[in-house]
This record gives C-alpha cells, structure tokens and sequence, in this order.
C-alpha cells in the first residue's frame, strides 16, 4: 500500500471516530457536561434537570411534589451525581423513583407504595442500561443455593420497613425489593455466595453511636491501604445500618479475623470500668445523676452501663474514656458543692407508730451511723429554714447527721439533711413504721356486796275443811 493510500485510510478512520464521538455527544452518553446546582432548589425543578441531563422520562405529579432541597456544592456534578441527588432527596420526603416497563422510564412514586409500583426487573434486562431507579424489583438467580436458603441469607441486609425477599421456589430465583443501594449490596452478597469456596458470613458489628457510614469508609480505608502496601486483597464488603449504630459485614469466614482485626484499628471502642464515690450521696441517687448526664451527651454516651453498690455507697459505670472524662468531672463537682447546696427537705408519713417515738428511734440509730441527729418539735421548727434546723446548738456549725422535724398535727416526719441522709431515713422508717403486736383480753365485772344485817321470812298456810269445801288459808 502506497504512503498516500495510507494516509487516507487513516483519515477516513479519524473521521468515522470523529462522526461516532459526536453522535455520543450529541445524545449525552459520554462528556456529558457537568451540572452546577447550589441553593435551595424545588424537586420538581431537580427532576426536570436530571431527566433532561439524562436523556430519561420521569412522571410525576407537580401538587405533590413541593418541598425544596438545599444542595451546597462547590463542584459541578456528574450526571450520575445528579440522579443520586435526586433519588436521596425524593427518599428525605418519603418518595422515591421506580421503573417503569419501558426502559429509562421512570415515575415517582410514594415509598411505602414502592414495593406494588416497581416494574420487576430481571439482572440481565435492557433496564440495567439506564440509571438505577431509587426503589427495584429485581429477580436475582441464585443457582446452585437454594431460594429459601439464600433468602435467609440475605435477610439482614433487607430494609426492615421498605425492603423484602422472596423465594420463588422451583425456579431458582428470589425476589429483591428495596431502596437501590441495598439491592446492588445484596446483588453482590448472593454473587459472592454463589462463587465463594468456603463459608460466607453476615455478621452485624458495632459501631459508633450515629457514626456507621463514616466507619465504614475509614474499614473500607484500611482494607484499600493494606491491598496497595501488597497485602491481599479482601473479599467482603460492609454496609452501615439505616439506624447509624451497627455495620453488617459479609465476607468468607476465613477472612472475617482479619476484617474484625481492621474495624478494631478504624475505630477503637475499649470500655472501661471504673468506680465513683461521693461521700453525701447515695449509689442510687448518684447513679440517677450520672444517667441523666449521659443522656444529655447524646450518642457520645450511648453504651454505658450502671451497677449501684448499696453496701460501699459507690456507682461502677463501663463506658468510654470520654464519657468516664465527663463523669469524673461531674463527680468533682458534687463533692465541691456547699453543705447548704445539697440539703433537702421531704416529709415523711408515719401510719402504724408515733411520730415522736419513731423520731427517738431514728435518733439514736442515725447518730451511731452518721454522725449526731438532730430532733425538734414542730414548734421549735416553725420559721426555721433547712439550713438553720441543721446548725447544732453546740459549736454554730453544721450537724453531720440529718434534722428530724415532728409534726404532730399530721402525724409525720419532716426529714432534713443530704441525698444519701434522706435515703437512709426513708429505708430505717420504712423497718420501723410497722404495727406493734398486741393482745385482746376479754374481761367480765362482777359486783358483791356483803350486809351486817340478816333478814329472815316465814310463810305460814293452813288447809280447813268444811263440809265438802276445802279451803286454804294463809
């Protein structure tokens, strides 16, 4: 072939790419320009934009559909990007994309009603070639595992409230139904099943409180860097939980060691146990105050657990370093709060007893455990407030045991002192607030009286008879 026949074969091949490369542009199958969208932006308006950049049909019903997004993005997004902007913003109002029966026709449709809209798809249909809808109804083969069996499988991975699994038995398939992105996870779980030699595992794990896809990225990080430094490459893959709190992992078995061994490195979550004691407060009281706080942690607190030792006084809390961080200052500063600060005042009814015996036995029983007790009548008390019914006569400063107030008109006790004074009050009235045993004796009067005189009587009768007349006489 001659030097000017050469080049015009390579001219005319130029050409043609040339002619192929623009038809693909022209219909936005490959360069397809780069969308920028930022603000609040209508979803009616987000679905125009993504059909149109798309080259797909969307129906829905504008009355709807109108609530905004807001989208913050500094880079201009792919068309791929664009589509995913929409279906997650369609799932943040409960709506979702589902297939229609024609190929890259797509309607929007309510979530709950997903599951009965979808068009069912099969792995190897025309539809695979356009964008994924945010909800399918895909029918998967899972020869040589048995449907019922990889239904079972696979079920962790299902939405629990808009997914489900079916086995279609005899035909060698199952039905998946659900948001895409878990349909494509469970797509490749039942690929990786079907070829794996050895045992596959679906084993939840747990992550940190509302941290699952950040953890799951730093695992898959890990994983990525590990490969690259020349390890082997790690079948499995990891997906977070809708709830933030766990990320389930499915891999072979023999290689979940080493996927636990990564996790454990991303992200470590070692408990500790450790004790707590302040001295005025007791282990129930204190173990009240320390749950309230965790809970105004939030998901940082999550986890921790609580054991009140009502023996020592003390709380032993297992939790993180961070929530034991927060615990101990708080702990400090109960111990630094003033006598006045932490005097409580509650009244205690007495049913079965005297106020004013029971009163004496507390006393003397509270002044052998905690220091000198403090008993006033009710008018020696009126006006008085906690802090001066507390103060002792003797020296002007505050009484190491509770003030035992008497009201006499009610029958009760009026309690003065700390948290843990105050509980054990309660529990000692509680022991002793009981009814006395008694005995019924049933007891009958009988009046004497003996007189020095001595009164005698004497009846006299007499029978006459006269002719035939008998007549008595007395």
């Amino acid at each position: 072939m001659s030097t000017s026949q050469s080049i015009l074969s390579s001219s005319r091949l130029a050409l043609k790419l040339f002619i192929v490369v623009l038809s693909l542009m022209i219909h936005g199958r490959v360069f397809a320009q780069h969308t920028q969208l930022s603000g609040d932006i209508p979803i009616a308006r987000l679905i125009d934009t993504a059909s149109s950049k798309l080259g797909v049909s969307v129906r829905y019903d504008p009355s709807s559909l109108r609530q905004s997004v807001t989208i913050r993005s500094a880079d201009p997004m792919s068309d791929e990007e664009l589509w995913r902007q929409l279906n997650d913003a369609l799932r943040a109002i409960e709506y979702t994309t589902v297939a229609q029966e024609t190929p890259g026709s797509y309607e929007v449709v309510q979530l709950r009603s997903a599951a009965g809209s979808a068009f069912i798809e099969r792995t190897d249909s025309e539809h695979t070639k356009h964008p994924p809808a945010g909800y399918r109804a895909v029918l998967v083969s899972t020869s040589p595992l048995d449907p019922t069996a990889a239904v079972t499988l696979v079920q962790p991975l299902v939405s629990p409230t808009h997914g489900k699994a079916v086995a279609l038995p005899g035909s060698g398939e199952v039905l998946i139904a659900d948001l895409s992105t878990r349909v494509s996870v469970i797509e490749t779980t039942l690929d990786r099943v079907k070829n794996a030699e050895g045992e596959i595992v679906i084993e939840p794990m747990r992550a940190p409180p509302g941290r699952a896809v950040e953890y799951t990225s730093v695992i898959k990080q890990l994983a990525e860097r590990q490969r690259t430094a020349g390890g082997k490459p790690l079948r499995g893959d990891l997906i977070a939980s809708a709830d933030g709190a766990s990320v389930t992992l499915v891999a072979p078995a023999d290689e979940f060691p080493t996927w636990a061994a990564l996790a454990e490195r991303a992200w470590p979550t070692t408990l500790e146990s450790r004790p707590y004691f302040v001295a005025e407060f007791d282990s129930q009281t204190l173990k009240s105050v320390f749950e309230e706080a965790i809970t105004a942690m939030g998901p940082a607190g999550e986890g921790a657990t609580f054991f009140a030792n009502t023996f020592t006084g003390s709380v032993t809390v297992t939790a993180r370093p961070e929530t034991h961080e927060r615990l101990s200052q708080l702990a400090q500063e109960l111990r630094d709060l003033p006598t006045s600060a932490r005097l409580a005042t509650e009244r205690l009814p007495v049913r079965r007893r005297l106020a004013a015996t029971l009163a004496e036995q507390l006393t003397s029983l509270l002044t052998r455990d905690s220091g000198p007790a403090t008993t006033l009548s009710a008018s020696a008390a009126a006006g008085a407030a906690p802090q001066e019914q507390l103060a002792n006569t003797t020296n002007g400063a505050f009484s190491t045991g509770p003030t035992i107030t008497i009201d006499e008109a009610t029958n009760s006790l009026l309690i003065t002192g700390t948290p843990a004074q105050l509980a054990s009050v309660k529990d000692l009235t509680v022991q002793l607030d009981t009814t006395v045993p008694q005995v019924m004796l049933e007891v009958l009067l009988v009046s004497l009286t003996e007189s020095e005189t001595l009164d005698l009587g004497v009846e006299l009768e007499r029978i006459e008879v006269g002719g035939s007349t008998i007549y008595r006489l007395s």
